[in-house]
């Protein structure tokens, strides 16, 4: 199944059929009908289990493929969660990343507490990428709106910024990165596309065949 959300709410996409929109039966989610849901980021972890960001009530977990959810706040300071990204590893790990307003929150329990582990970015965290070799290098790639890229090592706990491209908004890991050690981010800004073959040290611009940027 294919999951998908918007201000409208939630839906699933089977192989051969496409359910009406869940909202208002997801208990916790909307389940009196205001129209609460206001979804803006889904993952995915490796063991199946689902984060939802809702803004404004925070976040909600599923671990029966999206058929019910309950909340998985405990910990944090704010509702406004805007983006989430999981371990690689989670199934182990149990690790996980929510962010708001600038303000990242670590859970290491699978959602059952969170606690704030940075707060001093300068802007909007717009994408948020845990290594595919997290268990390892601890390494995370944070785009940040206006500063450009931001790298941890530590999970998290601590940042330094490695690209100045403004408007950077996503980021997506080579799937040979224990090989290649590549990262491609997409900057709207310039535009351009950036690439990094040294797990994120250094970025240069990739645009070879792009139209109107050869």
């Amino acid at each position: 199944n294919v999951i998908t959300y918007n201000d409208m709410g939630v839906q699933i996409r089977g192989s051969n059929t496409y359910s009406v929109t869940i909202q208002n039966n997801w208990i916790g989610v909307d389940a009196d009908g205001t129209g609460a849901l206001d979804p803006r980021h889904l993952v995915v972890t490796d063991d199946g289990t689902l984060f939802l960001a809702n803004y404004g009530q925070g976040v909600f977990k599923s671990t029966d493929g999206a058929v019910t959810w309950q909340p998985a706040t405990a910990g944090m300071t704010t509702t406004q969660v805007t983006l989430l990204a999981a371990a690689p590893n989670f199934a182990t790990s149990q690790t996980a990343w929510a962010c708001s307003d600038g303000v990242l929150f670590v859970t290491t329990d699978g959602g059952g507490q969170w606690s704030q582990v940075y707060n001093q970015f300068p802007g909007a965290l717009k994408d948020l990428q845990a290594s595919p070799d997290y268990q390892n290098d601890h390494a995370l790639i944070a785009a940040i709106e206006e500063y450009g890229l931001y790298k941890s090592t530590d999970g998290g706990v601590n940042w330094r910024q490695v690209n100045t491209t403004l408007y950077v908004d996503n980021i997506a890991y080579s799937p040979n990165f224990g090989i290649d050690q590549t990262i491609l981010a997409g900057a709207s800004s310039s535009p351009e596309v950036l690439r990094s073959t040294d797990a994120g040290e250094t970025w240069a611009a990739s645009t070879t065949g792009l139209p109107g940027l050869s």
